[in-house]
């Protein structure tokens, strides 16, 4: 198949949306996509009870409507619904792209409202403890994925400029950052290389093979600590979290985090409401 585009012979074709899927779009998705495996399990365990064999032509948005709204008053929120339904536009938008579709019935089809000021879990003062890893540290000084550390490099890491490098092939958003690195995170990083090694992975199992989880040190950690309902992406919010209310501006913690969109960032921008203050007083300079 050529990239992005499917065979000519196959254009015409009438297809299931589950036939589409398990034909034309899974090989394309698994050779331009970043986590397919895990989309295209999401769109089996989804969609294909209620849609795969439905043909491609006759999928109309009222079914999506009426799926999304069934799966919402099941309790399932609004942001995983969302998070659904955008898997299958993408799908349906590559049946269009690639001929096999006139029109995506769902090209217009907008996502349900997603209240924008969500809860930021992350931690207080009174619950860091002398038992915390050189992954959970530096998780907390840097803000990055889990991915991003277990991919981590020594190469990456730059002590001379203070610097980490996360490469855009293990980020999320696919794009290359990079993000000083305070006196603490330098710390951990110089003293876990005297332990370990100053080549390959930074941080990797007792293999040397790359982390696919830490769930079950994590979780003993937690219970250790006494600390409930934090989870790993958590630290990622008490990083970020940190910097607003050390008055950093949004624009900077999103370089910081590598979002793609100011909209992801926007959800840590009431815990700084010092600044909103600075700004109505700015109205007192005109009287």
């Amino acid at each position: 198949m050529v990239r992005g585009h499917a065979p000519e012979s196959r254009k015409k074709k009438a297809y299931t949306l589950k036939e589409f899927i398990d034909k034309e779009y899974a090989s394309w998705r698994h050779a331009n996509r970043k986590r397919a495996h895990e989309d295209l399990y999401r769109i089996k365990a989804r969609f294909e009870n209620e849609f795969g064999h439905e043909m491609l032509s006759s999928i109309v948005p009222l079914q999506v409507d009426r799926w999304r709204s069934k799966r919402v008053m099941n309790g399932i929120k609004s942001v995983t619904v969302n998070r659904d339904i955008a898997i299958l536009k993408a799908v349906l938008s590559k049946a269009e792209e690639w001929g096999f579709i006139v029109t995506s019935p769902l090209s217009k089809f907008k996502p349900a409202h997603v209240d924008s000021i969500v809860k930021v879990r992350y931690l207080t003062q009174h619950e860091y403890g002398d038992h915390l890893t050189p992954m959970v540290l530096l998780s907390l000084n840097t803000g990055l994925r889990r991915g991003e550390l277990f991919a981590l490099r020594w190469e990456d890491v730059n002590f001379e400029q203070a610097i980490l490098t996360i490469n855009g092939d293990t980020a999320k958003s696919g794009k290359t950052r990079h993000i000083p690195l305070n006196i603490v995170a330098q710390n951990i990083l110089k003293c876990w290389q005297e332990q370990t090694s100053a080549q390959g992975l930074v941080f990797h199992s007792y293999n040397g093979d790359p982390f696919n989880n830490v769930k079950t040190s994590w979780t003993g950690l937690l219970k250790a600590s006494g600390i409930k309902n934090f989870r790993w992406h958590d630290m990622r919010h008490h990083f970020a979290s940190r910097l607003v209310m050390s008055g950093v501006d949004l624009n900077t913690v999103r370089e910081l985090l590598g979002h793609a969109d100011i909209k992801m960032t926007l959800r840590y921008a009431h815990l700084a409401p010092e600044h909103k203050a600075k700004a109505v007083a700015k109205l007192l300079e005109h009287y």
